[in-house]
């Protein structure tokens, strides 16, 4: 007895091979890219959140490191011996018996002569002691050779 191909085969071999592309795999993948749509937008924002993290993250670090200078700085100013070094370098104070110097380049020193303090022998008044002061300081000096 010899096998006859059934209706299902007959029409199997008649239609070819088949499509890979059935209403299936078309529904798969439409529901695949609407997942991967879907989910673009978030993915999107927890990577703009994640930088956005990492940057307020140095700014703290460096905002602590600002605060920890700051911090540092007003303990120096707490201590006594820091402000009174602070006050002599910066507004060139001395100590009661102490010496003040201030020294500037040689070009802007002029004539020692210019600078001599000359005593006087009779008692003037002050005004008269100044007014001869404004009057010798009209008067140019001399050219420093």
């Amino acid at each position: 007895m010899e096998r006859r191909p059934t209706s299902n085969a007959t029409a199997a071999a008649q239609v070819g091979p088949r499509s890979l592309l059935t209403s299936r795999a078309v529904a798969l993948g439409v529901l695949l890219l609407m997942i991967v749509g879907s989910s673009a937008i978030p993915v999107k924002q927890l990577l703009e959140q994640r930088d956005r993290i990492a940057q307020l993250q140095s700014e703290l670090a460096a905002n602590k490191a600002t605060v920890a200078r700051l911090t540092a700085e007003v303990e120096r100013w707490n201590d006594p011996a820091y402000v009174k070094a602070q006050v002599r370098t910066h507004l060139h104070w001395v100590m009661p018996g102490e010496i003040g110097f201030f020294i500037t380049s040689s070009e802007d020193i002029p004539a020692v002569e210019q600078f001599a303090v000359t005593t006087s022998t009779k008692s003037e008044v002050w005004y008269s002691v100044l007014w001869k002061s404004v009057k010798k300081a009209a008067v140019p000096a001399a050219p420093v050779s």
